[in-house]
């Protein structure tokens, strides 16, 4: 089971990019700290594991000698030492000389046995994996952002491109409005200049800059959709001098449909109106103003009491 579990924590993605110290370097010097020290658990997982395995081993070796019906008792206390006794030496250091007594060892650690060993690797472990799993969490939410961000920005390169068509029909047929700032289009280096932002980003993020990609994503996000608000602000503006033109045409119809059933068809001053704002309204470019001046007054003729 350690070995299992051992291999899984190996596999994570986030170790595997995580190990190469030149990735590490690209993170915010807390969070780069947390991974060295989560690595360098991981290293010594590793390490005790063959310590763990190597006591086993010998245990194992042990009683194969004992025989299938103990026949060597002498070795089963020897067994028994090695799975309970503190034997295994951790953390081996090499004692000064001024700190040694004539027979004292060269080299000295702490003693643990095989249960204290297992409930340190096992700390080690939960700490690994909850440090590596926070990070994944972090890469996988960051991921889906730059989605999100990739998605966002095709949807406003064609919205851009919709607006131009939109635009230029708007001009074509209604005209330019001078001092109108919602009629202006957006500069197209401003949606350049967001792609390769996002660029940027998605560069970092392949170099493991988490931290620093999540903030900056969060700011990319809030222009992308400002600039997106301003081109769909742009985009209803000039559909709707475009609606305006269409809407009055139907209006000056069913106008004209009144007249004739009021038996008002024939005033010279209706039929007056009715030309001129037909001719504005098929013309191009219409100039809307005038042409809804003259529905407004062909309506006001019609509803009043003089004929």
């Amino acid at each position: 089971m350690v070995s299992q579990n051992l291999l899984e924590l190996y596999e994570l993605s986030a170790y595997q990019r995580l190990s190469d110290a030149s990735v590490r370097q690209q993170l915010p010097s807390p969070i780069q700290q947390q991974v060295d020290e989560a690595i360098n658990q991981v290293d010594r997982l590793f390490e005790y594991f063959q310590l763990l395995c190597d006591a086993l081993e010998q245990a194992k070796d042990l009683r194969k000698q004992a025989g299938c019906f103990g026949a060597k008792d002498n070795l089963l206390p020897k067994i028994e030492n090695l799975l309970t006794n503190e034997w295994i030496v951790m953390n081996q250091q090499q004692v000064p000389l001024a700190q040694r007594s004539l027979v004292s060892p060269l080299i000295a650690g702490e003693m643990l046995s095989l249960d204290r060993l297992l409930e340190t690797m096992t700390d080690l472990f939960q700490s690994a994996v909850a440090t590596f799993s926070e990070i994944e969490r972090v890469e996988q939410n960051v991921a889906k952002d730059l989605q999100v961000a990739r998605h966002s920005l095709q949807e406003i390169q064609a919205l851009h491109l919709m607006t131009i068509t939109t635009h230029q029909e708007a001009t074509e047929k209604c005209g330019e409005k001078c001092g109108e700032t919602s009629q202006k289009l957006i500069n197209p280096v401003e949606i350049t200049t967001l792609a390769d932002w996002l660029q940027n980003l998605e560069t970092k993020f392949g170099q493991g800059s988490l931290q620093t990609v999540a903030i900056a994503l969060q700011n990319w996000l809030v222009k992308a959709g400002q600039i997106r608000q301003e081109i769909q602000d742009n985009l209803d503006y000039q559909r709707g001098r475009l609606q305006l033109r269409l809407e009055l045409r139907g209006r000056l119809l069913a106008l004209k449909s009144k007249a004739v059933a009021k038996c008002r068809s024939e005033d010279p001053i209706l039929i007056n109106i009715a030309q001129r704002a037909e001719a504005l309204l098929h013309r191009r470019p219409t100039p809307i103003d005038v042409a809804a001046d003259l529905v407004v007054q062909y309506e006001r003729r019609l509803n009043s009491d003089f004929e």
